[in-house]
């Protein structure tokens, strides 16, 4: 039996910190239809935070990436998730990023790329 419901979650990482996330679960052929802010509970998003840490550091990712996720429920704290793939380019959806949290995700890039740390350019 698979994952029921799951849902296609985005974190945007510059320089292995969190900068946002998104919600891609609107899909169809296995094409993003929409994208947006996405709802976790907070136990939940805490895990989901330490891995990518966990993982951005082991994998020294550096500059802009996306790590894709599938969750099996957002807002059960013992919900599963599973890493899908990493992106390591800026996507095409980066506005929904710019939207949610205030921060533009090409600024940051170019601002990383000369050695500005992104908590200098980004308060939470």
């Amino acid at each position: 039996m698979g994952i029921q419901n799951a849902h296609h979650i985005e974190l945007q990482l510059i320089d292995k910190v969190i900068a946002g996330k998104r919600e891609c679960s609107a899909q169809e052929r296995g094409q993003k239809k929409a994208e947006g802010t996405v709802e976790l509970n907070t136990k939940l998003e805490e895990r989901i935070d330490r891995q990518a840490q966990i993982f951005a550091n082991e994998s020294n990712l550096e500059g802009a990436n996306t790590l894709e996720l599938l969750v099996s429920n957002p807002l059960d704290p013992q919900s599963d998730f599973y890493f899908l793939e990493t992106n390591v380019r800026l996507q095409v959806e980066h506005p929904v990023t710019a939207y949610e949290k205030g921060l533009s995700i090409p600024a940051a890039i170019l601002a990383n790329s000369i050695g500005v740390k992104l908590d200098a350019v980004y308060q939470k």
